[in-house]
């Protein structure tokens, strides 16, 4: 009799909950540029009217680190991907620190896009790696 109410309770207590309502979210999301403006640095998604010298066009494209979990657990019964998560901010930061590197005080035309990157393991197993890309036209202001 025991093991039967051990069986029915484990049921009963391992049934996802119901939600019945969600309270209002209010979220922002953007980058802090002014570290930057106070180094000197301009990130701006227009162009640049002023003199300048051209450095290039760049693209900075940051990826997750990923690993293939082949271990099968009951919360994941399939083998799967693990990611680890890739923020704006640092996406931002290693595009600031490579136009430094190439002489750049700016990047105009400055756009960010998420992607992904498709990778297959054997045949069945596809992981689509979270990517950040930075792109614009690096410049050397003259002031």
């Amino acid at each position: 009799m025991r093991i039967l109410i051990f069986i029915i309770f484990m049921f009963i207590s391992c049934q996802p909950a119901f939600v019945k309502e969600f309270q209002k979210q209010r979220e922002v999301y953007g980058i802090d540029f002014r570290e930057y403006s106070k180094k000197g640095f301009l990130f701006t998604p227009y162009q640049y009217d002023s003199n300048y010298e051209p450095i290039g066009l760049v693209r900075f494209v940051l990826t997750s680190k990923a690993k293939y979990i082949e271990k099968v657990t009951y919360l994941n019964p399939y083998p799967h991907w693990d990611y680890e998560h890739v923020s704006l901010t640092e996406s931002v930061e290693f595009a600031y620190k490579e136009a430094l590197e190439m002489g750049a005080d700016a990047i105009v035309d400055f756009k960010i896009v998420r992607n992904s990157q498709r990778l297959y393991v054997g045949k069945a197993y596809e992981a689509n790696i979270p990517q950040i890309e930075v792109s614009g036209f690096a410049i050397k202001r003259k002031y």
